[in-house]
C-alpha cells in the first residue's frame, strides 16, 4: 500500500504513533524500516520514503520468512507457495490494511508539517 505525503515523515515519530496505536503487537526497527509484528506469520513492513510511506504485509519474524523460503527450495515450489496463499496471505493482507489505516491516520492529522526555522507557526 503506497501512501503519499506532501512533507518528510520523520520515522521516530511514525514508531511511536505505531506503538500507541497497536499497543498489544510489537513495533520496532528492523535495518531501514519499521516492521510492526502481530504474530511470527503476520506482520507489516513500514518503509518511509521522501515522499511516500510503503505498508507491506509480510512475515512478522525473519526466522519464520527464512524458514519459508527453505521450504520453497528444499519442497519445490508449488506446495510452499499454495499453502502460503491458503493459510497466511489473506491474513498479511488484512493486517496490511489495518497498519496502513493506521499510518494513513498519522499522515492526515497526527503529524503537521514542521515549521522552518527561524518561522513562528501558531498553535492550533
Amino acid at each position: 500500500m503506497k501512501l503519499p505525503t506532501q512533507f518528510p515523515v520523520d520515522k521516530n515519530a511514525l514508531q511511536t504513533y505505531l506503538q500507541q496505536a497497536f499497543p498489544q503487537f510489537e513495533v520496532g526497527p528492523r535495518q531501514s524500516f519499521l516492521v510492526v509484528k502481530k504474530t511470527g506469520w503476520v506482520g507489516a513492513n513500514v518503509v518511509v520514503r521522501k515522499n511516500k510511506v510503503l505498508v507491506v504485509g509480510n512475515f512478522g519474524s525473519m526466522g519464520l520468512q527464512m524458514a519459508f523460503i527453505l521450504a520453497v527450495v528444499l519442497l519445490g515450489f508449488l506446495i510452499p507457495i499454495v499453502l502460503y496463499l491458503i493459510f497466511v496471505f489473506s491474513k498479511q493482507r488484512a493486517f496490511e490494511k489495518e497498519v496502513g489505516a493506521a499510518v494513513q491516520q498519522f499522515i492526515v492529522g497526527g503529524a503537521q508539517q514542521p515549521a522552518a526555522p527561524g518561522v513562528y507557526a501558531p498553535a492550533m
